[in-house]
């Protein structure tokens, strides 16, 4: 009971929390800065598929264009962009072959830091890109239909639409955040010019502001 209250404590005061840029998740905004808190999803989970972003609309599953594309049953590498602590591991990797009516999970092989969903290392940090290897389920998930899910115990995540092909496929990343122009720290927009609610992005943040 004792870590619960800290866990959520953490999670409700601090400046942080984490999300998926490779393959690019649908919440994430390649115009927000990296380490702004305006695209971060939280409530991720099997019933909520991709989340939702505070003070911005529902998170839209409208274009299921692949983002990327897996071979069954191959180890394939992700990256989840830690923002501050309470964005951490371990992570939940599954894909639901049905937009997000059921799941099979993935085996997370090198997984992000932290424990409980969060990493103190990254108390004062500006940001850390996670590397994630996973290995891919052996499934059918087709393009149009097939969802990715990355998220942390704390609920912080998201989603991304991808496609499992046949065994001996190549991996490939189609969308990510840098492929898509992604501004790196501090070059991006924070804070209601980022769409958020003002209250989202603490006033030392990097980042184009009004």
């Amino acid at each position: 009971m004792k870590a619960s209250c800290i866990l959520l404590g953490l999670a409700a005061s601090v400046a942080a929390h984490g999300k998926l840029t490779a393959p690019l998740g649908l919440n994430v905004d390649p115009r927000v800065d990296l380490n702004s808190q305006a695209d971060v999803a939280i409530g991720v989970s099997p019933f909520n598929a991709c989340g939702a972003v505070i003070a911005k609309p529902a998170i839209s599953r409208a274009d299921m264009t692949p983002r990327a594309t897996f071979a069954a049953g191959s180890t394939a590498q992700l990256t989840f962009h830690i923002v501050n602590q309470d964005g951490a591991g371990p992570l939940s990797v599954a894909f639901s072959p049905d937009n997000g009516q059921t799941w099979t999970p993935a085996q997370v092989t090198v997984d992000a830091p932290g424990r409980f969903g969060v990493n103190l290392a990254n108390l004062e940090s500006k940001g850390q890109d996670a590397p994630v290897s996973i290995v891919v389920p052996d499934m059918a998930c087709p393009a149009g239909s097939c969802l990715l899910q990355v998220r942390n115990p704390i609920t912080f995540g998201s989603c991304s639409p991808v496609e499992i092909a046949p065994a001996g496929t190549e991996n490939k990343m189609i969308k990510t955040y840098a492929s898509e122009g992604g501004k790196p720290a501090g070059f991006g927009l924070v804070g209601p010019k980022a769409g958020g609610a003002g209250f989202v992005d603490p006033p030392t943040l990097p980042g184009v502001r009004d």
